[in-house]
């Protein structure tokens, strides 16, 4: 299997070279990383034939068909008499490093466990870090006299106790001499005029988004400065955030609901400063650090719970366009009482069991065991009468 840092080759394609300087390419404009020549997709050793050959055609392939050429380096490996040829490629500093064929360049990067050709955004990021700068850093065609910056001032006064001064628009970053914004100062004005500075929030009905019968319990799409958009975040967070509690011999244990962010370890997730501009102003604003800690912490904080299991993990997942958090409900299929504990067991055991003979064993009414299983949102009865079951959703 391919990975995020390598890929496997059985052979050197030599009349099809942009199977693997695409690679090249995107390794480059990337993290860096090597191409494996010798060895199956299944990860078997098979070696090369004429490896020495091999490596000088990769040499002048690379030459002839990157531009500008990356950084690399060439080595071989032994394995049981079989000689492998790797291809270690380094980030470079000139991106975008293009693949050429028949006069059309183009660019790749590197996603997940493939090399995938750059969308018109990520060739002007490309361009942007080819020319050691950022993307909030360039100068808008907004004027500062149009815009307001109320929400940018009240977060400054209460996170630092100072006033912001209009001269801190400009030694922050956020707008040049000549009066125009930046695109930091853009992202951060009262109405900002970027189309893309939104936030989607949902909260999903169970563990995942197919949930029962209401899929989600609360959806909400905002737009306009970051600022609002981080508080309008917090703001839905604890809105879908319930503390319950039970009750133990001598004492209360408080059940926090986890409403948060996973197909990916966190620790596997790239974690870059695209915007160092925005960066350094959530810094003064109390928003973030500077180094970035923030999945740990909601790691070590679910851990800590009395509900917490591995399938209610928090998750994060990067793609070519937005980091997104997924926080699983640590109040979800956990039954608050012995009662509960007791119907769960019986649906477990007899999918169509009766709430009659659940009240009976129980020695309760028929309609306690309904009311109990009407806030248990995890079980559901399919069907009716007689030929429906009992479905709990794990």
């Amino acid at each position: 299997m391919e990975a995020t840092k390598y890929d496997k080759k059985l052979l050197l394609e030599e009349k099809k070279p942009k199977s693997w300087c695409k690679s090249v390419s995107a390794f480059a404009n990337t993290l860096g990383g090597s191409l494996i020549f010798g060895i199956s997709n299944e990860g078997e050793i098979v070696g090369l034939e004429n490896p020495d050959g091999d490596a000088e055609k990769i040499i002048e392939i690379i030459k002839t068909r990157l531009n500008p050429i990356p950084e690399f380096r060439l080595r071989f490996h032994n394995e049981a008499g079989k000689i492998l040829v790797i291809l270690d490629v380094f980030k470079g500093d000139e991106t975008p490093y293009y693949y050429s064929e028949d006069g059309v360049l183009e660019a790749y990067v590197r996603m997940g466990n493939e090399s995938v050709k750059a969308t018109a955004i990520e060739l002007k990021r490309l361009v942007l870090r080819g020319k050691n700068t950022s993307y909030d850093s360039q100068n808008s065609t907004y004027i500062v006299d149009d815009y307001a910056f109320s929400k940018l001032r009240e977060r400054y006064k209460k996170w630092t106790g100072s006033s912001f001064d209009d001269k801190d628009l400009i030694s922050f970053g956020l707008a040049n001499e000549q009066g125009f914004l930046t695109y930091a100062g853009a992202l951060i004005a009262d109405e900002s005029p970027i189309r893309c500075s939104r936030l989607f929030c949902t909260r999903w009905n169970g563990l995942n988004k197919s949930g029962g019968i209401i899929d989600a319990l609360d959806d909400v799409e905002y737009e306009g400065s970051v600022i609002s958009l981080i508080d309008n975040g917090e703001a839905f967070i604890k809105r879908n955030t319930k503390m319950m509690w039970r009750k133990t011999a001598n004492s209360r244990e408080e059940m926090p609901d986890g409403s948060i962010i996973q197909d990916r370890d966190p620790l596997t997730v790239p974690s870059t400063r695209r915007n160092p501009v925005l960066a350094d102003e959530f810094n003064r604003l109390g928003y973030m650090e500077r180094k970035g800690s923030g999945s740990g912490k909601i790691l070590s904080g679910y851990e800590f719970q009395i509900n917490y299991n591995d399938k209610k993990r928090p998750s994060f997942r990067s793609d070519r366009y937005q980091f997104t958090v997924i926080m699983p409900n640590l109040n979800y299929d956990v039954p608050h009482d012995e009662l509960d504990i007791r119907i769960i067991d019986f649906i477990r055991k007899d999918s169509k069991i009766s709430t009659d003979k659940m009240a009976a064993l129980l020695g309760i009414s028929s309609k306690t065991v309904k009311r109990h299983i009407k806030k248990m949102n995890n079980v559901h009865y399919v069907g009716r009468g007689f030929s429906g079951h009992w479905e709990i959703i794990e």
